[in-house]
């Protein structure tokens, strides 16, 4: 998985276990929507959350009065919570789309590799990430909103090149 211009959640953090985290801008397609069964029939929108566990769905949302076992990632967002409980509120129409964002796979990061990479700059950190809730962005240009968002010396990375060695 290429990480270039990705927007990554951290949703994970321990030192002594590393960090795992979703990606939120690459939306995807599933082949074979109907092997998800309830969430295929709930929506059809999934993202890639990252190279790890692709056989696996991982949710974000705001609704964890409702889904036991949900994990606080930050103000109203959580992480997981009871799949069976998803998929029987589901079901009888409990959950509203706007609550709840699908994943394909996980981004993971091994005790100090993510700090190892923060030193070498490889990725930007953002905190607090956004007054407006994860789930209402739009996948579209959110990586150019968020670094143009960050003002001067950032600005250089939205218009050049990807590789500077091309320029």
């Amino acid at each position: 998985m290429n990480f270039e211009k990705s927007v990554v959640l951290i949703t994970k953090y321990s030192k002594d276990e590393g960090a795992e985290g979703l990606v939120l801008n690459q939306p995807i397609s599933v082949d074979n929507i109907e092997d998800l069964g309830e969430i295929g029939q709930f929506t059809n929108e999934f993202y890639l959350g990252g190279p790890v566990d692709r056989d696996h769905l991982f949710y974000l949302h705001n609704i964890p009065q409702l889904l036991p076992g949900s994990e606080r990632i930050m103000d109203d967002l959580y992480f997981g919570g009871s799949a069976t409980d998803l998929i029987d509120l589901i079901q009888i129409g409990s959950v509203p789309k706007s609550a709840i964002r699908f994943f394909v796979g996980i981004s993971g990061w091994y005790p100090g590799q993510l700090e190892n990479e923060l030193i070498e700059n490889v990725w930007f950190v953002v905190s607090p990430f956004a007054k407006q809730s994860i789930l209402e962005w739009k996948y579209n240009n959110l990586w150019e909103k968020i670094v143009s968002s960050m003002g001067e010396p950032y600005s250089l990375y939205l218009n050049g090149p990807s590789n500077p060695e091309f320029n």
